[in-house]
């Protein structure tokens, strides 16, 4: 009898691995200078072990059943633990949305951060390092994973890749670059003349226009292609507020506002802006804290006043987006807040090389030598370990009842089999937080076995809306392209709110293409050359 028993539950649970990984829930694994999470195969090779283990034991079953169960119980064990958290996941009940009585969800608030490029690659060795205390937290407090990015063709190289107009629009909006039309830095606009991404080449809704048509107030700042802001329910702060930032004002007085006076629907309301310069106060002395706490850039010789310029600049704008983030989360009563920082890419581009393959600089003539190459190899650490810093200030603002959501349009590798001494990776991360949230929870969110494409179940930057969406009660659209994570949440909030599902959210109306500064346009094309997107 116990023999019996034993076998079937040995094939319950290989059934079950077979199901988890047909559904490509993940495994961890460490590869090369990424840590990966790849698909399915951990479980295959458990499964195989445990079909030879059966076929080696089958007699020994019959003779001595007990013996059998000492070796059996562990592997039968294992096999159901491993299965159990995809096998038995709660799923919320699919309901259409009728009327606004069924909104769930309103009073929670929540704050969305956006990290361009933050990897997890660099991400676990400094958490483990204790380098990066609130991105620790984070993971300690809720869900994390990898993030897959949205690979698309770029018309102006011809080229396919992670563009960060394009993904962060998808991860805005839930739609893939087909449906929502920016892709490009550069986007040929309605005149026919290639323009900088701006709001208006969007065609379908964002996540503040759905909040604000559900008067759920929002609070963006810096979103990428955000430009001209959009009348929306709260304050918008647009992509091209932290534009001639550090140039700027080199050439104006702190007190004097007229430079924004010339510049049209950087936020909405109009009136917003003089807000920022005066109440939130525009960022003094950034190079001086660049040069002695990241990198001394101004006095480099490898690197031209461009790239300085550039650099200098959004760590700017990274500074400003902060402030005027912390602003509204201590001033202003918002159902989402969200913020953007753009440092780490920019960092990332110019000093991934000296981290990854210094062996490749020391004592080359050939390869452009920075004037300290050992500091230079730590750039990019440092600059994890400045926007950790911004995060645990986002956090003491929010609170701890506040959801944050920490999300990346893609990862950052080595690549030096494409000539390219690093790239972008198309695994990004996410860290989420909050009731309802589980805690301490790795979501094994994956790679595939098959580089470059991704598998059904991984989790996407098209499912970052729609879980947001869920968590605000708001229903979700048949026209969005992904899915509510689902496996981050715990199960009282998916067995007590249901999934509300609408077929559309209505005509959009994008904004009218207008004048560009010039100025603006000058800066943003500058700072897109000296990341190399534009030749």
């Amino acid at each position: 009898m116990i023999s019996k028993l034993l076998a079937l539950g040995l094939t319950v649970a290989t059934a079950v691995i077979a199901f988890r990984v047909e559904r490509g829930t993940p495994a961890s694994l460490v590869l090369g200078d990424e840590r990966l999470f790849l698909r399915g195969r951990w479980e295959i090779v458990l499964v195989g072990a445990l079909l030879v283990a059966l076929s080696l034991l089958a007699g020994r079953l019959r003779r001595s059943p007990r013996v059998a169960a000492l070796a059996l119980a562990p592997l039968a064990a294992l096999t159901i633990w491993l299965a159990a958290p995809v096998a038995f996941q709660p799923q919320p009940a699919q309901e259409p949305y009728r009327s606004t009585e069924q909104l769930g969800g309103q009073d929670r608030q929540t704050l969305v951060v956006g990290v361009d490029a933050l990897s997890w690659n660099r991400l676990i060795p400094l958490v483990e390092a204790g380098s990066l205390p609130n991105i620790e937290r984070l993971m300690r407090e809720g869900s994390w994973g990898v993030l897959h990015s949205h690979r698309s063709y770029r018309p102006s190289v011809g080229q396919e890749g992670y563009w960060s107009p394009v993904v962060w629009t998808t991860i805005a909006t839930g739609t893939t670059v087909d449906r929502h039309g920016i892709d490009d830095f550069a986007v040929r606009g309605q005149a026919g003349k290639s323009r900088m991404a701006a709001t208006w080449h969007r065609r379908v809704p964002a996540f503040w226009n759905v909040f604000s048509a559900f008067h759920q107030p929002v609070g963006v700042v810096g979103w990428w292609a955000s430009w001209p802001a959009e009348q929306v329910e709260g304050v918008m702060v647009s992509s091209s507020m932290g534009l001639r930032g550090h140039r700027g004002i080199r050439r104006i007085e702190l007190d004097n506002a007229a430079w924004l006076r010339k510049r049209r629907k950087l936020t909405y309301p109009e009136a917003f802006k003089h807000v920022v310069a005066n109440e939130v106060g525009l960022p003094t002395g950034i190079e001086e804290w660049a040069n002695e706490t990241i990198y001394p850039f101004s006095r480099d010789p490898v690197l031209d006043s461009d790239e300085v310029e550039t650099i200098l600049s959004v760590l700017w704008q990274d500074r400003l987006y902060l402030d005027t983030a912390l602003y509204l989360l201590r001033n202003r009563k918002l159902s989402v807040y969200t913020t953007y920082f753009e440092g780490v890419d920019v960092v990332s581009h110019r000093f991934w090389q000296y981290m990854a393959q210094p062996e490749l600089f020391e004592g080359n003539t050939k390869l452009p030598v920075p004037r300290d190459l050992e500091r230079a190899s730590q750039v990019v650490d440092r600059y994890y370990a400045v926007i950790d810093g911004y995060l645990g200030q986002l956090l003491e603002a929010a609170g701890d009842d506040m959801t944050v959501i920490v999300v990346s349009d893609h990862g950052f590798r080595s690549d030096p089999e494409h000539l390219r001494l690093a790239d972008h990776s198309p695994y990004g991360a996410i860290l989420m937080r909050g009731d309802g949230i589980r805690r301490d929870h790795d979501l094994n969110l994956s790679l595939p076995a098959s580089l470059g494409e991704m598998r059904d179940g991984a989790v996407s930057v098209l499912d970052v809306f729609p879980t947001l969406l869920y968590l605000h009660g708001l229903p979700v659209s048949e026209e969005l392209d992904g899915k509510v994570l689902t496996r981050a949440l715990g199960p009282s909030v998916l067995r007590d709110r249901p999934l509300l599902r609408i077929p559309t959210y209505g005509d959009f109306e994008s904004s009218r293409e207008i004048e560009v500064e010039a100025g603006d346009e000058e800066e943003y094309i500058e700072r897109m050359k000296a990341l190399g997107y534009i030749g």
